[in-house]
């Protein structure tokens, strides 16, 4: 497979919502020099009013989380997916950042953007997470790594921020087109890893989509019944028509959410 044989530029792109200074963390960014910032203004959606089909697949959704989005997750997949359409527009690998996140430690981070040159190809269909989660240990020493970062057996949640190629970032962008998931979980057939140590740390205090305005809306809209037809093709018999076959069902909402579980629920 081509490799990259010089790291020239990786695309940064922010995406801004006014809510939060952002100063410190492009200061911080700035000083790596091959990094080439973007900041992308955040998408706000006052009412339903301004959703029309093309944005925003309501049926889809209530089928996959058995609610609507509000209007603050649907606002920040939209923003989400102006940065993967950019970034697939793009010659080089780019990093996708919520304004929420701030740098845990800016040596390693260049020391990792520098190592890819090595570990992935522009070409390969990867989605690499790099923000701060349960099962990182911000202790490790990153010069003792022989791999920086390290494959998932599923999908790691993506939003705050990640690392994508130009087709990875068109196979979520595409997946997720008009909105139907959250940012965080489009199951696009990509591969997905995650950092091995501590890049980013990601205000995980908040419960609320990064841009939304709906104060007290959880991201989790289950019921125990809801869930249960989830896990089990109940799902899939009741909902029979709104499925393009049971391989819809299966690649849709059943295997992302197992993936879910192994490897973000419980660390596998």
């Amino acid at each position: 497979m081509l490799r990259l044989t010089k790291l020239k530029m990786i695309d940064v792109f922010i995406i801004y919502s006014a809510k939060r200074s952002i100063d410190k963390l492009v200061a911080g960014l700035s000083s790596i020099s091959f990094l080439n910032i973007n900041i992308i203004e955040g998408v706000f959606i006052n009412s339903e009013n301004d959703l029309s089909a093309e944005i925003y697949d309501s049926s889809r959704a209530k089928l996959i989380y058995g609610r609507n989005l509000s209007l603050g997750e649907i606002g920040c997949a939209l923003a989400h997916n102006i940065c993967r359409k950019k970034a697939a527009k793009s010659s080089n690998i780019s990093l996708i950042l919520e304004d929420d996140v701030a740098i845990f430690n800016l040596d390693a981070l260049h020391s990792f953007l520098l190592k890819l040159e090595s570990e992935i190809s522009i070409q390969d269909n990867i989605v690499i997470n790099i923000a701060k989660d349960s099962w990182l240990d911000q202790n490790l020493n990153y010069q003792k790594l022989n791999n920086s970062w390290s494959t998932t057996l599923g999908a790691t949640p993506l939003a705050a921020a990640y690392i994508v190629t130009p087709r990875s970032a068109l196979a979520l962008y595409i997946k997720n087109l008009p909105i139907s998931f959250l940012a965080d979980w489009p199951p696009a057939k990509v591969r997905f890893g995650k950092s091995r140590i501590c890049l980013f740390i990601h205000d995980s205090n908040s419960i609320n989509s990064l841009i939304s305005k709906d104060k007290g809306k959880k991201r989790s809209g289950f019921s125990n019944r809801e869930l249960v037809s989830v896990y089990t093709a109940f799902y899939f018999v009741k909902n029979i028509n709104r499925f393009n076959g049971f391989m819809d069902f299966l690649s849709t909402m059943w295997l992302p959410r197992v993936r879910d579980m192994l490897t973000y629920r419980i660390g596998v």
